[in-house]
């Protein structure tokens, strides 16, 4: 384990906010295949100074992995369309 498997430390929940039309939470592993489709978009790309494309499920969960400053009690939060199916 190092200092920042997430998945090997135990950590309060996370807060959920939920409005009408979005949540924001922190994002699980689980996630990652949705996001990497999300994400896997050259114009998206283009306009951000260190995503890769093609955007592959591995750098989601690299991504993830990543100690950084955007770091909330072992999470990092996300943004969702508060929709029934997921993209």
């Amino acid at each position: 384990m190092n200092a920042y498997d997430i998945d090997a430390v135990a950590f309060e929940p996370s807060p959920e906010i939920t409005t009408g039309r979005v949540v924001l939470k922190a994002i699980a592993k689980k996630d990652v295949p949705v996001m990497a489709k999300l994400a896997n978009n050259k114009a998206i790309a283009e306009n951000l100074a260190t995503m890769p494309h093609p955007y592959t499920q591995q750098h989601g969960y690299d991504w993830l992995d990543r100690p950084n400053g955007l770091r909330v009690d072992g999470a990092q939060f996300g943004i969702y369309l508060n929709i029934p199916e997921p993209v």
